[in-house]
């Protein structure tokens, strides 16, 4: 297993690179190709959303699923009405293991919420997520909020 820590500008320019590499655009065979998945935190900052939106457009017939802090109704009919799902897996769902599937390629979140103050074990999420993919999922998480705060090694991290 290879765990990163990638330091630039800023991560919307990072995520953004990484996203485009990520891509299979044609020109290139990339990690998420037709049909593959990708789970976004939805309190991620837009530098971990868009990167992941516009990889899933480029690549054409990439599902969004949304991974939420809680689900109220008019939270989960807001964010379903803006897909058609075919399946039995939601689109939406505060449940990370109700989102994942066999084709569930990337998972983006942040390891702290400036918004929320909440703090994720990356550790636990890194593990379910590689578990319940049998490792074909790559977990982005943007540490901006919490690495002045907290000490992030990414040894550990899952």
């Amino acid at each position: 297993d290879h765990h990163y820590m990638f330091l630039g500008c800023n991560a919307t320019s990072l995520l953004r690179d990484l996203a485009k590499r990520y891509a299979d655009d044609g020109s290139r065979s990339g990690f998420v190709k037709k049909g593959d998945e990708i789970i976004i935190r939805t309190e991620n900052h837009l530098a971990n959303v868009l990167p992941w939106v516009e990889l899933a457009q480029s690549v054409g017939d990439v599902t969004i699923r949304w991974w939420t802090t809680t689900m109220s109704k008019s939270s989960s009919s807001l964010l379903s009405s803006t897909s058609s799902a075919t399946n039995k897996v939601p689109l939406v769902s505060a449940k990370l293991q109700d989102l994942i599937t066999s084709k569930t390629r990337i998972v983006a979140i942040s390891h702290a919420s400036n918004i929320l103050g909440q703090v994720r074990n990356i550790q636990s999420i890194c593990c379910e997520v590689k578990s319940l993919t049998s490792g074909k999922a790559h977990v982005i998480v943007d540490g901006v909020a919490a690495v002045p705060h907290i000490y992030s090694n990414v040894d550990t991290s899952g």
